[in-house]
């Protein structure tokens, strides 16, 4: 069986004892149909298993992503490729795609990317991901990773966290409420970190691809965050680790907010949350969008501040609040 998949090549599959089997892109229809001929005499090309995929389509594909990234997509498709590992990627179908993105909605973005550049190469015709419906009302996450936390349930976890884990870590969790900064940012301060009296901080982001050196920014420390920076900062070094000593990884800190939201009986709470309750908690002082976002360090490559996250994800405002510095307006 061949088939035309583009106006520049053609791809060739059979159908063996009921199982279909990609024989590759070609670039004329007739290299395709001699790929099928061979098949037919038993020339069959090695299947593609999810498995062997999963472990090297960055390697193939590596784009504009850091290495950061890759390690977190890596970790993300991770479960799925040991799950179905001897799966050949044309075996999946839709339904076991959707069957998947049920009980795990946050992988599926990764895994989207995943499939998708097996259909650039020519592995695949269709993406299997591109049509599930995820049970979170059409994000990638769960709903906790999205939501804004109020102020008490900051404290309660807050206080949770400092009975089970100590005060090095609940303070890092203020910290991160005060200040905004994503995992890795938080991860990676330093004790030399700190400008201008504890006021401001040097953060160092995500490096972009052709760049020596990771992308710097600097924040506002506000005084909740100080305080706590100030009783655990070290003459030098890593400024927050975790309960075992060691820098902070995703898994430790989904371990401790786990936990710790049990532990104070509130609705599961992510990490990220945290961002979004700094954003909120900025635009009820009445921080504009741009200020948020340049805390937040949302820009776009020309180096200005860009608004738009902040005005569709991140700002969840008291309503409130904004009344009342509507009628103080004069």
């Amino acid at each position: 069986m061949v088939y035309e998949r583009s106006p520049d090549s053609w791809v060739a599959r059979v159908t063996i004892d009921g199982r279909q089997i990609w024989l590759g892109t070609h670039r004329t229809k007739e290299e395709a149909e001699a790929a099928v001929i061979r098949a037919g005499k038993g020339d069959l090309p090695p299947t593609i298993t999810v498995e062997h995929w999963a472990a090297k389509w960055q390697l193939i594909y590596p784009g504009n992503r850091n290495p950061e990234t890759n390690r977190q997509t890596q970790i993300m498709v991770a479960p799925f490729a040991r799950a179905y590992a001897r799966r050949r990627l044309t075996d999946i179908t839709p339904l076991m795609a959707q069957s998947w993105a049920v009980t795990h909605p946050g992988q599926v973005r990764y895994l989207r990317l995943m499939f998708g550049k097996a259909v650039r190469a020519g592995i695949l015709d269709r993406n299997v991901w591109e049509g599930v419906e995820l049970p979170t009302g059409g994000a990638d996450s769960p709903p906790a990773a999205r939501r804004s936390p109020a102020a008490w349930e900051v404290d309660a976890l807050v206080s949770a966290a400092r009975r089970r884990y100590g005060d090095r870590t609940a303070d890092m969790l203020v910290f991160t409420a005060y200040t905004g900064l994503r995992l890795m940012e938080v991860a990676d301060v330093q004790a030399g970190d700190v400008r201008s009296d504890g006021r401001r901080l040097l953060v160092r982001g995500k490096r972009r691809a052709g760049e020596a050196d990771p992308r710097e920014r600097t924040v506002a420390v506000f005084p909740a965050a100080r305080e706590a920076f100030l009783r655990h900062a070290p003459d030098v070094g890593l400024v927050w680790r975790s309960p075992a000593g060691r820098r902070w990884s995703r898994a430790a800190v989904a371990r401790v907010m786990r936990s710790a939201t049990e532990d104070a009986g509130i609705e599961r709470l992510t990490f990220h949350g945290l961002r979004h309750w700094h954003a909120t908690w900025l635009l009820n002082q009445g921080a504009s969008d741009l200020d948020v976002a340049l805390q937040l360090g949302h820009g776009r490559k020309d180096g200005t501040v860009d608004p738009t996250l902040v005005r569709r994800t991140y700002g969840h405002p008291d309503v409130e609040s904004g009344l009342q510095r509507l009628e103080a307006l004069r």
